[in-house]
């Protein structure tokens, strides 16, 4: 028996398949491109450093995969409520 990893168990994972009619992988690029570069741009025009706006950028990095995966969570608690009525 081997044992399974845990980045193969992440691999494959097919628990949010079903979100948002099955983009949700595609969505989720979307969102952390556009929001990466939504906060750098604000950043950028409102203090003009862009040593500044890049430090801060990446730490909202960490904050936007949290949120996501809040996101995730209640999503999938929803569709659980849902499914099961």
């Amino acid at each position: 028996m081997t044992k399974s990893s845990k980045f193969d168990e992440i691999i494959d994972d097919t628990s949010k398949d079903n979100l948002l009619g099955g983009y949700y992988v595609f969505y989720r690029r979307l969102f952390f491109i556009f929001a990466i570069g939504g906060i750098f741009m604000i950043l950028l025009s409102i203090t003009e450093s862009y040593a500044f706006s890049s430090i801060f950028t990446g730490l909202c990095v960490g904050p936007l995969f949290i949120l996501e995966d809040k996101w995730v969570r209640y999503k999938m608690g929803k569709n659980i409520i849902k499914h099961s009525e």
